[in-house]
């Protein structure tokens, strides 16, 4: 009776409610510029994709995750599409389809497949009896999931950003982004997301967004929380959500626990490079004692590492990566190990020399052919690496 009464009381707030509206005083304000806010909107939206990993995930083809989810208080007790408030699942999606695989762990429901593939639904119970008919759960949920992981990826897809000034939570300061599809204002049957970005790191750290699909009124807030990195792309360990419906608590709590890349493309890359990396080792000459380069690489090794993979966007999994400081003259001398060949690229001022081609000449790093390109990529991200 209690869950009727509250269903009732829904009922009756969805009747009398308007759509709800994520667009903040910086946006209706006179001084809004639209074409200007966009462009920087845009370049956020980048901004989060790169600090996330994108140079990574644009190759992952299938990937799979061991995922948790917990409801809490009323709200979470209707919205709950299980027999248990908290289920531990299996999540199989590939980045370039809407939808994908949930097997269930929880006790009720125990191995329990739902399925959303092509705008269809399947479930499969543990008896292996089967049910093509449409489930809203199901075609809700699995791809509920499959956007809230993959987040600061697809949001990239929205048609309408805008950049929607800052604003502080619990002390801290954060850029704000907005976007929706065909236009920024409330629509009937498209969601508005406004992103709260830290701005040290690129991050989502909170998400903004309305539910039209279920209730137009409603909105939810997600806070991402602990990040971690997998294969050179950043997931949050927490994601928690609080409906404007019921202050203090939290809707539901989802927990990915680990993440593993099933499925892979390969790289388009130069034929110089298209090789087994197994070691990428960094060399410039400072003339330290090995003493002080001990102490330095030791202060320096994570950080530099992950420098030069933002600078080698694109590659595949280097697998153990070796940074090493030498002494001798100011040069910088990059060298890539495969299994059947070694790639070195040397550096002096502007000029690039490349031992196993043109005969070991120096060349502009700026010139127009690809591979100088690459090679001008890689001296830039060396001089990031070590702060020139």
């Amino acid at each position: 009776m209690k869950i009727n009464l509250a269903i009732l009381l829904l009922v009756v707030i969805s009747l009398t409610g308007c759509l709800s509206d994520l667009r903040n005083e910086f946006i209706k304000s006179d001084e809004y510029n639209p074409l200007i806010q966009s462009s920087e909107g845009k370049k956020y939206l980048a901004k989060v994709a790169e600090a996330s990993g994108e140079h990574v995930w644009k190759y992952v083809e299938k990937y799979e995750v061991d995922f948790n989810d917990s409801f809490n208080g009323l709200i979470g007790s209707l919205a709950k599409p299980y027999k248990d408030k908290e289920v531990d699942m299996l999540l199989e999606y590939s980045p370039k389809a809407f939808g994908g695989k949930m097997t269930l762990k929880n006790p009720k429901q125990l191995d329990e497949v739902w399925i959303y593939e092509d705008g269809k639904t399947l479930k499969i119970k543990s008896d292996s009896t089967s049910n093509y008919k449409t489930n809203k759960k199901i075609k809700f949920w699995v791809p509920t999931y499959q956007y809230f992981i993959e987040f600061p990826f697809k949001i990239r897809e929205a048609t309408n950003v805008s950049y929607a000034g800052k604003a502080k939570h619990a002390g801290k300061e954060y850029d704000l982004v907005l976007a929706s599809w065909n236009d920024l204002k409330p629509q009937k049957e498209i969601d508005q997301y406004l992103l709260w970005i830290n701005p040290e790191n690129n991050r989502i750290e909170i998400l903004e967004y309305t539910i039209r699909e279920q209730y137009g009124f409603i909105k939810g807030v997600a806070f991402y929380e602990d990040y971690f990195e997998k294969n050179g792309v950043w997931f949050p360990a927490k994601i928690k959500v609080r409906s404007n419906r019921e202050k203090g608590n939290f809707m539901h709590v989802m927990s990915i626990n680990d993440v593993r890349f099933i499925e892979q493309q390969t790289p388009d890359i130069p034929d110089f490079l298209n090789m087994d990396i197994k070691q990428i080792i960094v060399e410039k000459y400072y003339g330290m004692t090995d003493e002080t380069l001990s102490k330095r690489l030791k202060i320096t090794e994570e950080r530099a590492i992950r420098r030069l993979m933002n600078g080698l966007k694109g590659f595949p999994s280097a697998g153990n990566i070796e940074v090493r400081f030498a002494q001798t003259t100011p040069r910088y001398k990059l060298v890539l190990r495969g299994i059947k060949k070694k790639y070195e690229l040397e550096i002096v001022g502007d000029k690039i020399r490349t031992p196993q081609s043109d005969n070991g000449s120096f060349h502009n790093g700026t010139g127009a052919n690809n591979h100088l390109k690459k090679e001008a990529a890689f001296k830039a991200s060396i001089d990031a690496l070590f702060g020139k």
